[in-house]
């Protein structure tokens, strides 16, 4: 805990040193402006000039967060309200103003002093490397026809999609297949508890397409890029997971409200069911990741693309390419 006074008394949580030396230089300025009462407001003996200022904080310290509300530094600081009222103290009402700026300036570099979440791409284990890759560019003639196909899908065009399809195009492991049940799937109504069409299997379809991709040795193109990535051959497919685009945070706890431990970026990692995490219609909301220290990181299932999510393969054939496989599952 903090004290008004500027004495730091222990900690709920880690505290960096630079945070409680901001601290006391606030403590200090603050006290210009008369005694300090217990339930965070500053006010002076004889109330007069101004009052009712207000300044709200909502920034977030990484490994803890002061509150200015009865001066302990807990968990976060969001949205706590710094009501001060200016002190009828010796000296006119330029200089009260003046170093209620001063207090107000000393409480922003507090907050800014802050410093940023930590990349833990060295800090968790069990990662393997997956920065983004798109090869269409190796050939200009397939790098034409998904610009052409992506025009199809911004548009919604059920019709021009499906005729990019190669015409026994397979939708389903379980045997959905050819270009009519494909635009059933895109014309379809959206269903809540039956397979996903309509506006969530075009949104899954531009997804799969924009997320870049790789050829192989025979030539097909496989969207997105980390389809084929290179995994630990012993990682169930079903619980591996990659980290797609910027830094997606990685919680204390399996809770968005909890503090943040640090980032990863562009990886991959097999995180099978935890226990305890919150389910939505039988799915996980959250996957946990081993920590170096020994401890347990969670992600939300939100900033995370399965491995065996719908992925689109496309293939030349008589000169013309065309979207082979539109699926999902294994």
């Amino acid at each position: 805990m903090v004290g008004l006074d500027g004495s730091f008394k222990g900690h709920r949580r880690s505290l960096d040193w630079h945070h409680v030396r901001a601290w006391r230089v606030v403590c200090r300025s603050l006290r210009y402006f008369g005694r300090v009462r217990g339930n965070g407001g500053l006010h002076g003996r004889r109330c007069a000039m101004v009052t009712g200022l207000r300044m709200r904080l909502g920034a977030r310290w990484r490994s803890g967060t002061a509150r200015l509300c009865g001066c302990v530094v807990g968990q976060r600081l969001t949205g706590s309200w710094l009501h001060v009222e200016s002190s009828g103290l010796n000296g006119d009402g330029f200089m009260t103003r003046f170093r209620l700026l001063l207090a107000m300036m000393f409480l922003a570099g507090c907050v800014a002093a802050a410093p940023p979440v930590t990349d833990g791409t060295a800090l968790v284990n069990g990662l393997v490397s997956a920065p983004f890759a798109d090869e269409a560019a190796q050939d200009q003639a397939f790098l034409d026809w998904r610009a052409e196909l992506l025009a199809a899908i911004a548009d919604r065009d059920a019709q021009a999609v499906s005729q990019m399809a190669a015409p026994e195009i397979k939708l389903t492991f379980g045997g959905e297949a050819g270009r009519a049940a494909l635009m059933q799937r895109l014309t379809g109504p959206s269903l809540p508890n039956g397979p996903e069409q309509g506006e969530d299997y075009w949104q899954a379809l531009e997804a799969a397409v924009t997320g870049g991709g790789r050829f192989d040795a025979a030539g097909t193109f496989a969207a997105p890029y980390f389809w084929r990535a290179d995994i630990p051959g012993a990682w169930n497919v079903f619980d591996t997971f990659f980290v797609v685009g910027p830094p997606r945070p990685v919680y204390a706890a399996p809770a968005t409200d909890t503090p943040v431990l640090m980032t990863l970026q562009e990886v991959g990692f097999e995180a099978p069911p935890y226990p305890g995490v919150p389910r939505v219609n039988g799915v996980d909301q959250f996957r946990a990741v081993s920590l170096k220290n020994g401890e347990i990181g969670f992600m939300a299932a939100a900033d995370l693309q399965p491995l065996v999510g719908y992925r689109a393969t496309f293939e030349k054939r008589d000169g013309v390419w065309q979207m082979i496989y539109f699926i999902a599952g294994d």
